[in-house]
């Protein structure tokens, strides 16, 4: 988000992979509260998100398209067995 030219005043990082059921996830946090994509399918069948919760999308591109393409093809093809 920094980087994208927005001004962060709080964080909290979590362990890569947590489930995000603690009770008091949101205690504290002040709002607007962002997550990722990743995030928000733990969290979207809770019942007590914040009014102001917003999911962060973001894409990826990879360039040269073509030669990664191939680079990938021929990886994916030396592993079959």
């Amino acid at each position: 988000l920094v980087n994208a030219g927005y001004t962060v005043n709080a964080s909290t990082k979590l362990p890569d992979h947590d489930p995000l059921d603690s009770p008091n996830l949101f205690e504290g946090l002040p709002e607007p509260i962002v997550v990722t994509g990743k995030d928000w399918v733990k969290l979207k069948c809770r019942d007590d998100l914040p009014d102001q919760l917003y999911v962060a999308m973001h894409s990826v591109c990879i360039e040269p398209e073509v030669e990664f393409k191939a680079w990938l093809q021929a990886k994916l093809e030396s592993v079959k067995t």
